[in-house]
């Protein structure tokens, strides 16, 4: 039999409204319960300031919310320098703070930043917070605008075959020199090093011949000095001899040899000036020829000079390839036995004979008959095309005296000299 519910209106009312706020009861558990489970999990959030069990405090959220952007400050001009950032990268996020160090290249000086705010604009080094939209650049500018003076410009000798052009800078410059027997030159000669003091040979020139000559010279930070001019006239002949204004007399003679580490006489070492070794071999260079025999006192008295201006580095610099100087030393009696026992005998008051010795042959003569040597010791100074520019009789008292001689030499007008 079915039975018949009489509800009375009210609860009919009622129980429609209780089942509706029991499925929000229901979904609103539910809701709580996975945003409960995923603070757990993630601690609190940005700005929370409760510690863990463990005492420490949470990890913070990475400034930006993880995104980065490119970072590319700006240098002016291009070719002024360069900005290190610290720490390194290309890329940070908004806020990330940033070293930035301006280093200027050469020739030029760091003059200010734009971009940079609350920060002296003079200071190369800054610390910003990075902000990817604006825009960071450093600025340079040139500390040397000026060319270099030149002066002192002459032809400080010449020959029948080669010339020598100085001058100096009041500042380090690399110096050209274009030459030819036309004012359109045609031929040219670049220094490689920024120096003051500019010697530069010209070579495989004409007898009796015009030569015109320009010189210009460029700093290190691209400034070019204007031109300066000039002209000469080689020398028709030269003829051979001994005496100043001649051209040297050349000879191949062999070498003296001798066991001591780094002599130019021990065959092992790198100095080692070669088993048979002649004059021409030296053309392109001064040459300091030195004329002795075993048996003259004053000859030995004088080695430590040549010994000195043969090592020292402005002057032969163990008669380096990029040396001016060349020393060269010959033993006219040809007693190499000799040479022995000197050396054993005379080390502790002259030192040892480190310095290049040829050994002549003392019957035939060859070098004493060449140069008319009458007296010993004598010093004969040959120029770069191989004629000779001063001649030395007697001894030298100091390598100041060496090098006073060799400094005229340089900067000396056609003619030579002589000294007794």
């Amino acid at each position: 039999m079915r039975r018949e519910w009489n509800f009375s209106p009210v609860r009919r009312f009622l129980q429609p409204v209780g089942a509706g706020l029991l499925v929000l009861v229901v979904i609103a558990g539910v809701v709580f319960g996975v945003y409960s489970g995923v603070v757990k999990h993630e601690g609190p959030g940005e700005g929370a300031g409760q510690k863990t069990g463990a005492g420490e405090a949470p990890a913070q959220p990475a400034l930006g919310a993880g995104k980065i952007y490119p970072f590319k400050p700006a240098v002016l001009p291009p070719e002024g320098g360069k900005i290190v950032v610290s720490p390194e990268g290309s890329a940070f996020e908004p806020g990330a703070p940033l070293t930035l160090s301006a280093v200027p290249a050469p020739c030029y000086a760091f003059e200010r930043w734009e971009g940079v705010e609350g920060v002296e604009g003079s200071s190369p080094e800054v610390t910003v917070n990075f902000d990817p939209k604006k825009s960071i650049t450093a600025c340079f500018k040139l500390k040397d605008a000026t060319a270099p003076a030149i002066t002192g410009m002459k032809v400080s000798r010449y020959s029948d075959i080669g010339a020598t052009i100085i001058w100096r800078t009041d500042e380090p410059a690399k110096g050209k020199v274009e030459y030819g027997v036309t004012k359109d030159y045609g031929a040219s000669v670049e220094e490689t090093a920024f120096i003051t003091e500019h010697v530069v040979n010209l070579t495989g020139l004409s007898p009796g011949k015009t030569y015109y000559f320009s010189v210009t010279c460029e700093d290190e930070c691209g400034n070019e000095a204007a031109a300066q001019s000039g002209s000469f006239i080689t020398v028709s002949f030269v003829p051979q001899g001994y005496s100043v204004g001649e051209r040297a007399p050349d000879f191949a003679l062999p070498s003296y040899k001798d066991s001591y580490p780094d002599s130019p006489n021990n065959p092992s070492s790198p100095y080692y000036i070669g088993d048979q070794v002649s004059l021409s071999q030296f053309r392109g260079k001064w040459v300091l020829l030195n004329l002795w025999n075993t048996f003259c006192a004053a000859c030995i008295g004088e080695f430590p000079h040549l010994r000195a201006f043969y090592e020292d580095e402005g002057w032969a610099n163990r008669n380096s390839a990029d040396a001016r100087w060349v020393v060269v030393t010959v033993c006219l009696d040809g007693r190499t036995d000799r040479i022995v026992r000197l050396e054993e005998k005379y080390k502790y008051q002259v030192g040892l004979f480190t310095f290049p010795i040829l050994v002549d042959d003392g019957e035939k003569r060859i070098v004493t008959e060449l140069y008319r040597v009458t007296y010993v010791p004598k010093s004969v100074f040959i120029d770069p095309d191989g004629i000779i520019r001063a001649v030395k009789v007697g001894q030298f008292r100091s390598v100041e005296e060496v090098e006073e001689l060799a400094t005229q030499l340089l900067d000396l007008s056609p003619g030579g000299g002589s000294a007794e």
